[in-house]
């Protein structure tokens, strides 16, 4: 899952269980879906909410260390281009 789907998963898991609370507010004074439970509807979001910040952390945390690679990778290079122009008296 890309970090963008991500991101709109857990708008809609967190919109859901807004409107499962709303629904449970409203099963006091209506009768309601057949086989539907609000509150295993609203755990089993709940879950999957925390599944998908979970899910972020680990994206996140791959791409620091990702960045930090890329970085020191980088930082190298310019080293030995630097070295290269001293030897050499020459830029590359």
């Amino acid at each position: 899952m890309s970090h963008g789907r991500l991101e709109k998963q857990m708008i809609l898991a967190e919109e859901q269980i807004a409107q499962l609370m709303a629904k449970a507010e409203e099963a006091d004074s209506t009768p309601l879906e057949d086989g539907l439970s609000i509150p295993s509807e609203i755990k089993r979001r709940e879950d999957r909410l925390v599944q998908l910040k979970k899910a972020k952390a680990v994206m996140e945390e791959r791409a620091k260390v990702r960045f930090d690679e890329e970085t020191s990778e980088y930082q190298e290079k310019l080293k030995k281009r630097e070295a290269k122009e001293k030897s050499t008296g020459k830029k590359p």
